[in-house]
């Protein structure tokens, strides 16, 4: 199964909630700002660092790009887009389902030369090419064996949004900078390293 991990039960146990978001929660959400400023500020600046962007609420394509340009990101490989978030519902047997996460090296194919590409409007790119896979699926496949599900995955595809971003070796410096962005929610760090191919 190449990148973009999916989990899910068997189909005919599991029904997506729709992507409904609750009114914000601004208290929680500057609480939760606050933390991961204090974690990042405690660590060299310098460190490069997994994690994941979590935003103040799921955002379209169309914003997606103007927060890039905004944040001056290039999409690539070690950018990777949230289309559905993880999900738990402790009243199922089977209650854990991680997130949809895709980036342009997830199909690894040729295609990407058909879709026009910019920097800053990879979103653009990755979603026609996420849109492009899904539609190569049968709702008759054995998903399953990939712990894939259908309905899922079409109903990320039909909402086309994206809920956050998981990026790789990005400077702790350039994520303490979206922090400061209403549009971002928080940052969790998942690891923290020095690049030793800068020492020496």
């Amino acid at each position: 199964m190449p990148a973009g991990r999916t989990c899910s039960p068997a189909r005919q146990q599991f029904r997506p909630p729709r992507h409904t978001e609750p009114p914000p929660d601004l208290r929680a959400d500057a609480e939760s700002t606050e933390r991961a400023r204090k974690t990042i500020d405690g660590l060299p600046q310098t460190l490069d660092a997994v994690a994941v962007v979590q935003f103040s609420r799921s955002m379209t394509t169309e914003r997606l790009v103007t927060f890039n340009r905004r944040h001056k990101i290039c999409g690539g490989a070690d950018v990777s887009y949230i289309y559905s978030p993880y999900y738990y519902d402790d009243s199922s047997s089977d209650p854990r389902v991680n997130a949809v996460v895709w980036n342009r090296d997830t199909t690894q194919q040729d295609s990407w030369t058909d879709v026009a590409y910019q920097c800053e409007t990879e979103p653009e790119a990755a979603l026609a090419e996420f849109r492009r896979w899904v539609g190569l699926l049968d709702d008759g496949e054995d998903l399953g064996v990939f712990e894939l599900n259908y309905e899922w995955l079409t109903e990320a595809v039909g909402e086309g949004v994206v809920h956050g971003l998981v990026v790789d070796r990005w400077k702790l410096a350039d994520l303490r900078k979206l922090l400061d962005d209403p549009e971002v929610r928080t940052v969790h760090l998942a690891d923290v390293a020095f690049d030793l191919g800068q020492i020496g």
